[in-house]
């Protein structure tokens, strides 16, 4: 599916001062994120993968611009642009000026010569006019010539946090579980999901969240520390999310030590004998 929004375009085109173009942009830029976050979210089945693709046609100066240069003997200006005829282009299709560049339209696939400038200025109206303009087309500057293209994933896959339940303490006795989550991803990881017979011991953990690049650690008081011989069967999944994601899960790695009070033996007269 495209989408074409021109609105944007338009209202740096009407604004008279720049704080006007810059605060009408960002409540349209707001409203138009808020419904692409919609369809993202809820238009779109979870079982179908969804990308967002954000691109712009074309740039443009974010300054008040003033118009200060003169365009080229027989060049029409158009804002930071002028197109006209230059009657001698050089071999390598292009010239370098003090405040504008010209360029030959057969080296670079135009209908018409054209001049643009380098800086903020721009070029003089047919009539000579000076004056301004708000956040103006055209020129080599790199807001005009570099163009974004930003793809949001809705179900981006990430590496996995590792998570980590240490711990030492006396068999049926209180003790304290050290939970240890490491999330070497960019993104802020939250726990969605807690499953395994560690849950009975340790609680719930649904809500945890693992801030990006950090290793974060929990201490949970348990009642009742298991017995040595029940250490092997614990285990602990946790499913984890990127936002709004898809759910993605991650095995704890379990170091639990047990200390028994006392060693049962076959018979409590053995040590007797």
């Amino acid at each position: 599916m495209f989408w074409n929004y021109v609105q944007t375009d338009k209202l740096y085109h009407d604004a008279d001062t720049l704080d006007e173009a810059f605060t009408a942009a960002n409540a349209t830029l707001m409203g138009l994120a808020e419904r692409l976050l919609g369809l993202m979210l809820d238009g779109i089945p979870n079982e179908v993968p969804a990308q967002l693709v954000i691109t712009t046609d074309h740039g443009r100066l974010l300054l008040e611009s003033e118009r200060t240069v003169s365009a080229p003997h027989h060049f029409k200006p158009e804002g930071r642009a002028a197109f006209g005829a230059w009657a001698s282009i050089p071999a390598q299709g292009f010239e370098l000026g003090e405040t504008y560049a010209l360029l030959g339209r057969t080296t670079f696939g135009m209908t018409q010569d054209a001049a643009v400038m380098w800086g903020d200025q721009t070029f003089r109206t047919v009539t000579g006019a000076t004056g301004r303009e708000v956040c103006p087309h055209g020129g080599i500057t790199p807001e005009e010539v570099l163009i974004p293209w930003a793809v949001y994933v809705r179900d981006l896959n990430f590496r996995l946090p590792s998570i980590e339940v240490a711990g030492k303490g006396e068999a049926e006795q209180p003790g304290i579980v050290v939970l240890r989550g490491i999330n070497s991803t960019a993104l802020p990881l939250k726990v969605s999901s807690t499953t395994g017979s560690l849950v009975a011991l340790i609680g719930d953990l649904i809500g945890w969240t693992l801030p990006p690049h950090s290793a974060t650690e929990r201490q949970l008081t348990v009642t009742a520390w298991p017995k040595s011989e029940t250490l092997g069967a614990l285990y602990l999944k946790l499913g984890v999310q990127a936002g709004q994601g898809a759910v993605q899960y991650v095995d704890a790695q379990i170091a639990l030590e047990s200390e028994e009070l006392y060693t049962p033996t076959a018979s409590i007269l053995d040590d007797l004998l």
